[in-house]
């Protein structure tokens, strides 16, 4: 998996930069609507509805807080959003990676002064996880890197120097680690940014560097000095206010370029590397604020599978899943996690998804999905103002909560869902129960599960 894609803007870093809209702290997760996120402290393994596609983000400098988005083009609002690191500080670069193999990209921030590099190993706010100083503190002229430089599946971090074109990689995020460097680009030209991503899909990071004054790209094919290279025009000539990045926006486990730029708040984002490529390009975040570094990152990782669901035929019926999933109703999310095969807690997606879907999991095939707006796959949506059965899903505004639809009593349709009832305070999940109770008035599309 590529690693970091985000580029140097005034003091960034480059790193070839990858329900519902808050993320947990240590102890909580947050709720919005109905939907609770399970996005606290981050187990071995983190959930997914994707593969490896990269997508886009932004921090802005003067709060520290981070906005990313799991899907490219992003919705309107952010998939999480929260504060990580010190505010005010134009002294600190915000990069991404992964820095646990878990598959899944989180945050880290280093700092010039003494170059401290500050990681978290979730998408939340709270101390870093491990910090260590490696780098010459001080230089402001350097711009830190990260990339996945051996192809072990974590990234490590780096620097590069403009004034003679050096690349400096870590072979390890501690303070001792081991390096190497070398010289490739145009020494002294202080404008050319670094990129860094895995050009061949050979799963290792590769550096590289754009020049804002033609807007050329030149991807390094190893790391080395006398490394071969492809260059290519694929950015706004004399434009020094763009940012380049580098993702792997499609999957396909290569990374290509693109570019940010501050005024309107846009994102382009090539489908090759090559010479005028096709490209997509959306506005998200605040236009006009040249403080805003982008970020690029796979921030809901690779896909680990829930549990099979137990005390369920592997072909149930619609009234067996229900049955099922009623059998827990009372039961807090904590309760259901400690006492069933089904490790919720630590996973990054909508517990109301995860709790559906291993519901259905038996149903559907093995198909799963924990995020709410992919439950939509496992069937047809049906017309509006058709009626459901039992058995239907039913997902509630613009893809804000999901449950099961359980039955009908004198004309009401109900739905069972895993986080339909609060004793305590929202988003604790010692306290939310799942719950069966009447559809109520909020826009909701039913989805025709095939049993």
């Amino acid at each position: 998996m590529s690693a970091v894609k985000q580029q140097r803007n005034q003091g960034n870093s480059a790193r070839g930069n990858r329900g519902l809209r808050v993320v947990a702290t240590a102890s909580v997760f947050g709720i919005v609507a109905a939907g609770l996120i399970v996005a606290g402290p981050v187990s071995s393994a983190s959930a997914d509805t994707k593969t490896i596609e990269d997508s886009i983000g932004w921090y802005r400098p003067s709060d520290s807080s981070w906005h990313l988005s799991f899907d490219t083009p992003p919705g309107d609002e952010s998939d999480v959003a929260f504060v990580n690191g010190p505010t005010n500080s134009g002294s600190v670069v915000p990069v991404a990676g992964d820095w646990n193999g878990d598959g899944a990209d989180s945050i880290a921030w280093y700092r010039y002064s003494d170059a401290s590099w500050h990681m978290s190993d979730d998408l939340s706010g709270g101390p870093s996880d491990a910090a260590f100083v490696w780098g010459p503190a001080g230089d402001t002229s350097i711009t830190p890197i990260v990339g996945d430089w051996d192809g072990d599946g974590k990234d490590t971090v780096g620097w590069y120097r403009p004034s003679d074109g050096s690349y400096h990689l870590a072979n390890a995020n501690t303070t001792s680690a081991s390096s190497s460097a070398f010289v490739w680009g145009p020494a002294g030209n202080t404008s050319v940014t670094p990129v860094v991503g895995d050009w061949d899909g050979n799963g290792k990071d590769t550096v590289g560097w754009y020049r804002p004054s033609d807007g050329s790209y030149h991807l390094a094919n190893a790391n080395n000095t006398t490394a071969d290279s492809s260059a290519f025009v694929a950015g706004p000539a004399g434009n020094t206010t763009v940012t380049a990045i580098a993702g792997d926006w499609n999957g396909d486990g290569k990374d290509t370029v693109g570019w940010y730029r501050p005024s309107d708040g846009s994102y382009h984002l090539a489908n090759a590397n090559t010479t005028n490529p096709s490209s997509s390009a959306f506005a998200w975040g605040p236009a006009g604020n040249t403080s805003v570094v982008p970020i690029v990152g796979d921030w809901d990782g690779k896909v680990t599978a829930p549990p099979p669901s137990t005390g369920l035929p592997s072909s149930p019926t619609a009234q067996q899943v229900v049955d099922y999933a009623r059998s827990y109703m009372g039961k807090t999310v904590y309760q259901v996690d400690t006492s069933t095969t089904a490790p919720w807690h630590g996973y990054r997606g909508d517990w109301c998804a995860w709790f559906s879907t291993w519901a259905l999991r038996n149903t559907t095939g093995g198909t799963y999905y924990t995020w709410v707006r992919d439950m939509r796959k496992l069937g047809t949506q049906l017309p509006a103002g058709a009626s459901p059965r039992v058995g239907d899903i039913v997902i509630f505004g613009s893809d804000q909560h999901v449950g099961i639809v359980s039955k009908k009593v004198n004309g009401v349709w109900y739905v069972l869902d895993g986080n339909g009832l609060s004793t305590g305070t929202s988003g604790d999940w010692t306290t939310t129960k799942v719950a069966e109770r009447p559809i109520w008035s909020q826009a909701h599309d039913f989805i025709r599960v095939d049993y």
